[in-house]
């Protein structure tokens, strides 16, 4: 179960994040949204980094997250839009693993990793189960998750490190996000990482926020069993988004349809 309070006091931070990280995918989802047209489903859509770029674009999408501060965010960004964008986003406060729509949906995809908050085998296959029934007959299913380098073991816990610094120049403040991989259960494959975000703002105060993450890994054969068993066939698992290279990268982006009887 993904804990209600995450990012709770952390959401409004969490488009500070200056990384190429969180913009070489988009690409990606606009040739994929093209491809397969909408409207198009985004599970776990936080501030709607994926989702406001691809109603930009033109595109019909429906959000889901569980987390009431992160659409809180998407929220007032929307609002910032115009009419005609804010028409073609529905917003839905809800859990990944187990939602229903009246229609389906050409596309669903979970982007930047956020299938690996799932904890419990239960609510991953739920999960699945969930966007199998949603999906198109000939629709497609993205799943963007990391690639383990090498075996998960206890190097996977490191001290505290910079992930990302910035200064805002809107709100005056620097904020700093630092992570560490606090303890790592080898046999369920989990890290816990903690984040914090150091925040100093103009008139001198400081400030930290910290949370807790826990992350379920999966090497790729994991991936594949667990996706052929909810009755997926994969197509393809690239290694990232760049588009001339897609076996470039440490990431896992699996693109996935339905098994159907009368036509595979």
């Amino acid at each position: 179960m993904i804990p209600d309070n995450l990012y709770k006091q952390t959401a409004k931070y969490y488009d500070y994040d200056p990384r190429n990280i969180v913009k070489e995918d988009l690409a990606f989802y606009e040739m994929m949204a093209e491809k397969f047209k909408g409207p198009i489903l985004e599970l776990a859509c936080g501030t709607g980094r994926v989702l406001l770029h691809l109603v930009a674009k033109g595109y019909q999408m429906t959000g889901v997250d569980r987390s009431e501060a992160m659409l809180e965010v998407l929220n007032e960004k929307l609002a910032k839009r115009s009419l005609e964008q804010q028409k073609r986003a529905n917003i839905v406060q809800g859990s990944m693993t187990d939602f229903t729509f009246h229609s389906p949906f050409p596309l669903i995809v979970i982007p930047f990793r956020s299938f690996q908050i799932l904890e419990e085998e239960k609510d991953q296959r739920s999960c699945l189960q969930s966007v199998y029934s949603a999906l198109d007959d000939h629709g497609r299913f993205i799943l963007h998750i990391f690639r383990p380098k090498g075996v998960l073991d206890e190097s996977w816990v490191y001290p505290e490190r910079v992930q990302w610094e910035v200064f805002n120049s809107k709100t005056n403040e620097r904020v700093i996000k630092t992570d560490k991989g606090v303890s790592i259960d080898v046999t369920k494959q989990r890290l816990v990482a903690e984040q914090v975000y150091k925040v100093t703002k103009d008139d001198g105060s400081y400030f930290e926020l910290p949370q807790h993450i826990s992350l379920t890994y999966y090497y790729e054969e994991q991936i594949r069993e667990l996706l052929e068993s909810e009755g997926f066939i994969i197509e393809e698992i690239r290694n990232g988004f760049d588009m001339n290279n897609p076996n470039e990268g440490h990431e896992m982006v699996v693109i996935c349809k339905k098994k159907l009887s009368y036509i595979d």
